[in-house]
């Protein structure tokens, strides 16, 4: 009798579990008025904080000793593994979500091993290991999908493994099939669907479509859908059409690394490599294994990889040498000396303080808008003004 009640509570467990995907109000009900078991509780209520982003909640409840019941355990794994690679810690995820498939194959449960097998292929991808992605995925296609969120879960990750292996073609096709078909959770995956489409059209390096695809996926429905698009717009109209980054705390309140990767790529756009190095130590303590030392960013091809090619330039700043500088007469010479020398882009406020030791003011400004123009009056380079700051190129033929 003892045995059937556990297994009834087990499976009244295992039942709301997989609400959270569906109908998170159900989910939330049955958490707070059902007494669960402390450590289905403990899990039920990890996995609320993972949809929420709560990184010291979740781990706060999943890194625990084993659990005894075999089921949970591989439970506990599952959460902790893809909150792990969620938040980057890539070589531990595939731990964990490995001990979790294999604690469901040894109890049977082919519905639920989906779910870790899934979050390995994503998490082999953020590895940028191509052959245990592609094994992940074989091991997956294995399983029959229970339902229609575990078609496309399994759909998810393939097309991320075929746009990881750059067969984009391959994974436009099975995506525009996808967002074709009338599909009972799709609206629930409709914004990963447009984001891995975004990253085929931004690897063929189409930007129109990739705005395109940045309309729709500002109107389909989602936790974080809103600070991504402001995110991704931002980079996007900052690499295809150089527009100036205005970057704003407030926008990101709740996702600090997305808000100190656009300062990032904002300073060293301006050529402020001090500002930028201070951002960076700020996404290191994040996750110091993705942004290592000297701006080496190791997490795959995106805006953010992107952009950060674009000025890593500026990041190996010389040190202007202010003695040489000082024995400089002309502000010409040190004009030259600035943007030729020190080949990066500088500030108008810089230049004026380092050529005249000045402030800014509108009679500086038009001081330095005139040495600019005589310098590319007689000069074979041309200084151009962009976002605020002046940078030497050279002259069209």
């Amino acid at each position: 009798m003892e045995k059937n009640k556990t297994d009834s509570e087990l499976d009244f467990f295992k039942e709301t579990f997989k609400l959270l995907n569906v109908d998170q109000r159900k989910y939330e009900y049955r958490l707070k008025s059902h007494p669960f078991d402390h450590h289905q509780k403990k899990l039920l209520e990890a996995f609320l904080f993972f949809k929420r982003n709560n990184k010291e909640e979740v781990f706060l409840r999943l890194k625990t000793a084993p659990l005894a019941n075999k089921f949970l355990e591989a439970t506990r794994c599952y959460l902790l593994g893809m909150a792990q690679n969620h938040f980057g810690f890539f070589k531990f995820a595939a731990e964990h979500l490995s001990l979790a498939i294999k604690q469901y194959q040894s109890l049977d449960e082919d519905e639920f091993v989906v779910y870790p097998l899934t979050v390995l292929v994503l998490t082999y991808g953020n590895m940028k290991d191509l052959k245990q992605m592609e094994v992940a995925v074989d091991l997956m296609k294995s399983y029959q999908a229970s339902g229609d969120f575990s078609h496309l879960l399994m759909v998810h990750a393939e097309v991320l493994y075929l746009v990881q292996s750059n067969q984009l073609l391959k994974a436009n096709k099975l995506l525009n099939k996808q967002l074709k078909k009338e599909n009972s959770s799709l609206e629930m995956f409709r914004p990963s669907f447009l984001l891995l489409k975004f990253s085929i059209s931004f690897n063929q390096k189409d930007y129109d479509s990739c705005f395109k695809i940045l309309e729709e996926y500002k109107i389909s429905k989602g936790f974080i859908v809103r600070v991504n698009y402001l995110y991704m717009n931002s980079l996007l109209d900052h690499i295809a059409r150089g527009k100036a980054l205005y970057v704003y705390e407030s926008d990101f309140k709740d996702y600090p690394e997305l808000h100190h990767q656009l300062e990032v790529i904002k300073a060293l756009s301006r050529g402020d490599a001090k500002r930028a190095e201070s951002f960076w130590k700020l996404l290191a303590k994040h996750n110091s294994s993705v942004y290592q030392n000297d701006f080496t960013y190791s997490s795959g091809e995106g805006l953010f990889s992107a952009a950060l090619k674009m000025y890593l330039g500026n990041a190996n700043k010389k040190e202007i040498s202010q003695s040489h500088l000082a024995q400089l007469k002309s502000p010409m010479e040190k004009l030259e000396y600035l943007l030729k020398e020190i080949d990066i882009p500088h500030s108008k406020a810089d230049l004026i303080l380092l050529i005249w030791n000045e402030e800014v003011s509108e009679k500086a400004l038009n001081r330095l808008r005139k040495l600019v123009f005589d310098f590319n009056q007689k000069s074979n380079s041309k200084i151009v003004s962009h976002h605020d700051t002046y940078k030497v190129t050279s002259k069209a033929s």
